[in-house]
């Protein structure tokens, strides 16, 4: 698997957990982590659009010619 298909993937499932561990276990803010809410798009948003931009170079890099 090309590496940065292999980051991509791995970077979203460590944010998905995160995100899951954040909005089950926060007491002090839970609607950060709450997801599409206000508050959520500027904490986590920006870091799904990374990985998301990592998983999609690695799969063009993989299925070019």
């Amino acid at each position: 698997m090309n590496t940065m298909l292999w980051f991509g993937i791995m970077g979203f499932t460590i944010v998905i957990s995160l995100n899951a561990i954040a909005l089950l276990a926060s007491a002090a803010n839970p609607s950060t982590a709450l997801f599409f809410s206000t508050d959520w798009w500027g904490v986590w948003f920006p870091i799904y659009l990374v990985w998301f931009i990592f998983a999609v170079t690695g799969l063009g890099i993989k299925l070019s010619p």
